[in-house]
């Protein structure tokens, strides 16, 4: 009798411990994150388009080309022409860098004066070893779009952020950055 009062007892407490998980599912925090991302698009009325004639072309500031990664970027300058090639040093500097998952959006300016992000490009084991952990697959997208000393603003999701950053399902915008090589 005693083993069974045990047994109902674990099991009791074993589902009052996980019925009040509040965690939530992956799949919550992806839907999560791409609603905020739809919201953030519509607030600011973006013209989302996968045809790159049109990012190039862009005369209102308000066209951005979706890559099939989930990329979003608005092309301000395409750059002098020298593409990156594999283990090219990349400096980005950076204004407005937002999270805007939350209400509580962080913004920063710093990377315009202090500490660039820094990676090589197509070196993954780079990614998000510059100061801010920022560098990540996202920017190396994005540049292989345009070429050095391109200007451009990006939403990059949490997916091609760096993988400290990825687990917070957090979308990430960079109202301008300049990508420059060393």
């Amino acid at each position: 009798m005693k083993k069974v009062f045990l047994f109902v007892s674990l099991v009791i407490i074993t589902s009052i411990f996980f019925g009040c998980n509040k965690s939530k599912t992956a799949q919550e925090l992806m839907k999560e994150e791409s609603d905020a991302t739809n919201r953030f698009i519509v607030k600011n009325e973006f013209v989302i388009t996968t045809d790159t004639a049109k990012m190039f072309n862009d005369k209102t500031g308000k066209v951005y080309f979706i890559t099939k990664d989930g990329l979003y970027i608005h092309v301000i300058n395409p750059g002098n022409g020298n593409k990156a090639e594999y283990n090219q040093e990349v400096v980005v500097r950076f204004q407005d860098m937002i999270y805007f998952k939350t209400d509580t959006t962080k913004i920063s300016n710093v990377g315009s004066t202090q500490y660039p992000i820094t990676f090589s490009y197509g070196n993954t084991y780079t990614y998000g070893a510059d100061y801010y952990g920022l560098s990540c697959a996202g920017l190396a997208i994005g540049l292989s779009l345009v070429s050095e000393n391109a200007e451009v603003s990006l939403i990059v999701p949490s997916a091609l952020q760096s993988y400290t950053q990825q687990s917070y399902f957090e979308p990430l915008y960079f109202g301008y950055l300049i990508y420059r090589f060393r």
